[in-house]
């Protein structure tokens, strides 16, 4: 499996399909939800709004047909409640993300970390983690998540990562690469 670390900003780059992440307690969308969001003319808060993205634990929503933007369709992932959102849940999610992905048919997937718009949690944590979850659900399926983050948050998300692959080493092969530098 190969990781790709990407602190571009989600302005400057182009996917097919962008993994967001979406709490149900989150009005307004935060973190790169919200920035993505304020690109579309508020379109996903208009889902929100019209209850077609509740942002339940587990929800997966599809939107497709966009144009113009950093890609061409959105997968929203719901996180549940923010006070809820827990290491578990961590893992959890990131697998639903890369689930759907696969299911999907897609060979890549643009997305930050779960929970990107809570301010700076525990980045190392919530690295190992996010990397676990990825681990576990891809095995050796031909999926390469592009992770997008802050450049203030790289070393920190290079350094969880790097301790989720020695963790797991033996049991999976996992490239971690900086890219978009």
């Amino acid at each position: 499996m190969k990781v790709l670390v990407d602190a571009r900003p989600v302005e400057k780059m182009h996917c097919h399909t962008l993994g967001l992440w979406h709490f149900s307690d989150e009005k307004p969308l935060m973190g790169t939800a919200g920035v993505v969001d304020w690109y579309l003319d508020a379109g996903i808060s208009r889902l929100v709004i019209e209850g077609r993205v509740t942002g339940q634990w587990a929800e997966k929503v599809l939107i497709a047909g966009l144009r113009g933007m950093v890609a061409e369709q959105i997968l929203m992932v719901g996180l549940g409640k923010a006070m809820e959102f827990d290491e578990g849940r961590i893992s959890l999610a990131s697998g639903y993300m890369v689930s759907s992905a696969l299911g999907l048919g897609l060979n890549d997937i643009c997305m930050t970390l779960p929970g990107d718009g809570l301010g700076r949690p525990d980045v190392i944590s919530l690295a190992e983690h996010t990397l676990f979850g990825l681990a576990r659900e891809i095995g050796e399926r031909k999926l390469k998540p592009r992770i997008i983050c802050d450049e203030r948050d790289v070393e920190e998300i290079l350094l969880g990562f790097q301790t989720t692959k020695v963790r797991l080493k033996g049991q999976q092969k996992i490239d971690i690469e900086r890219v978009g530098i």
